[in-house]
């Protein structure tokens, strides 16, 4: 059965080398930076940020709430996975709105944007409930069109 704990260090360098390939064109797009970088950066500045693991303990996702700069209500939720994601997605899925509402005890308004071309993250964003959608051409260090979404109580 695969589990939940608080992210270490440890599995940033882990997950880096295997994150799915729609992930890490994701992380490009948007900052210009590796999932290193990334990672790293969303386990330092995240109020919460946790990762999953897979029956043997191995990392296959990473994900968490950082805050959003000039709106203290506001959260930014994310997420990135290796292609393990898929054998665990109805484990994901039965989780994912335990960790949307604790994110929101904390930020009222959860909201991100997602590489339009990273359709597996959209599917899960739309299935967690988060609304709002909206396209946003030329976006981040690549200029792509990525999604806003959000979610606010």
């Amino acid at each position: 059965m695969p589990s939940v704990r608080s992210s270490r260090s440890c599995d940033v360098l882990f997950l880096s080398d295997h994150l799915r390939a729609e992930d890490r064109a994701e992380c490009m797009a948007s900052s210009g930076r590796g999932p290193f970088d990334v990672l790293m950066e969303g386990l330092s500045i995240s109020d919460e940020c946790h990762t999953a693991l897979n029956d043997a303990g191995v990392p296959f996702a990473m994900f968490g709430v950082a805050p959003i700069e000039g709106n203290p209500r506001a959260g930014a939720v994310w997420l990135l996975a290796t292609d393990e994601l898929k054998k665990h997605a109805v484990y994901l899925l039965r989780n994912t709105d335990k960790y949307i509402a604790q994110f929101h005890l904390r930020y009222p308004i959860l909201a991100n944007v997602a590489d339009e071309r990273n359709t597996a993250h959209l599917r899960w964003v739309e299935w967690a409930g988060f609304s709002g959608f909206k396209r946003l051409e030329g976006y981040g260090h690549e200029q792509r069109p990525f999604i806003y979404f959000q979610s606010v109580i």
